[in-house]
């Protein structure tokens, strides 16, 4: 038995070696043929900038954030913040300073908005809502809660203020019968009224 073993060991052995000897003879391919490995150039990616939607801008302010308001105004974008973009500023949003995040809540300026002593009436066909209004120490208003809805054609009143820089409100003062001792004020949007 001991033979038999020794047999298998050294047919085993000898298979081994012709698969080695197979192996080592393949043909190897030349170092002159193999091409070498290129890599191509990557393209950098452009990042855009984090803008601080909070940050309050005005006369003198400078930045990426400067940039991206005078996008939004159509000038030029040079990232200061001087004459030319307050102009633009003042004439689109009323105001002198802003930030983003108020820019794009902000109502334009209403280029047609009536004046003070101006009658008006509801101008939507589904009636307008009216808000009651706050009147402050500094002789301005602001709006209160809802107080009623007039019909379309139905007169409101009369201007007493234009209650924001943009002109998209008004107060409006209601003498009807039954607040003809005691004079009632709206507050409404400019856009739902139209001058009687």
């Amino acid at each position: 038995m001991k033979g038999v073993k020794t047999q298998y060991l050294v047919i085993g052995g000898l298979g081994l070696t012709a698969i080695a000897y197979g192996l080592l003879k393949k043909k190897s391919v030349p170092v002159e043929n193999i091409e070498p490995i290129t890599t191509q150039p990557t393209t950098p990616v452009a990042t855009t900038p984090t803008l601080n939607n909070s940050l309050l801008l005005k006369k003198g302010s400078t930045g990426n954030e400067v940039k991206q308001l005078q996008t939004l105004l159509g000038v030029t974008a040079d990232g200061i913040f001087g004459s030319q973009t307050e102009a633009a500023l003042k004439a689109k949003k009323g105001v002198t300073q802003i930030t983003l995040a108020a820019y794009r809540t902000t109502a334009d300026i209403n280029n047609s908005a009536l004046t003070v002593g101006t009658r008006v009436m509801a101008n939507r066909t589904n009636g307008v809502a009216v808000n009651s209004v706050i009147s402050l120490a500094n002789n301005t208003f602001s709006p209160g809660s809802y107080a009623t809805t007039f019909n379309y054609g139905s007169e409101i009143g009369t201007i007493v203020s234009v209650s924001n820089p943009a002109k998209t409100s008004y107060v409006v003062e209601y003498s009807g019968w039954f607040t003809a001792w005691i004079p009632t004020k709206y507050w409404v949007n400019a856009a739902d009224v139209a001058k009687i």
